[in-house]
């Protein structure tokens, strides 16, 4: 119940920024400094090339998100501090990775933080990062697929 009225509230705190019509990176950025100041989370962001398959034993359909909110094509997530498990999927115009990937991280409150993949010969390279630091915050070894 209290996840529940912790995700409803900050989506209706992200709509109210929608709804201005705005797509000003400004609004973005302090749509995401209000989550992080105001509630007891952590916020994780994932480009257009990726897609959020499920966060620990939720899968994508128990997760509210709040894609595509700006101009920048960004999904929004938040998940509780501590030890989470990301699963992702790479997915581009021209090509896609048949299986999902786990992450695992620990994600601190306040904090904001990147999932991102990068291509390189033919192979996927992913990583969470913290934006303050840019420091990987996965734990064990960065993934390879």
């Amino acid at each position: 119940m209290k996840k529940c009225c912790f995700v409803l509230s900050v989506l209706a705190l992200l709509m109210s920024f929608s709804s201005c019509g705005t797509t000003d990176s400004l609004a973005y950025d302090a749509a995401i400094q209000e989550i992080l100041q105001n509630e007891d989370a952590a916020v994780f962001t994932l480009g257009r090339t990726l897609i959020l398959a499920g966060i620990d034993d939720m899968s994508s359909e128990d997760i509210d998100g709040f894609e595509d909110y700006s101009n920048h094509k960004t999904q929004i997530f938040t998940v509780s501090p501590g030890v989470h498990s990301v699963k992702v999927r790479y997915k581009n115009d021209k090509s896609s990775s048949l299986s999902t990937v786990a992450l695992f991280a620990k994600f601190e409150k306040g904090m904001l933080y990147k999932v991102t993949c990068k291509v390189l010969s033919h192979k996927l390279y992913y990583d969470i990062v913290n934006e303050e630091t840019s420091e990987s915050v996965l734990l064990g070894v960065k993934i390879l697929h």
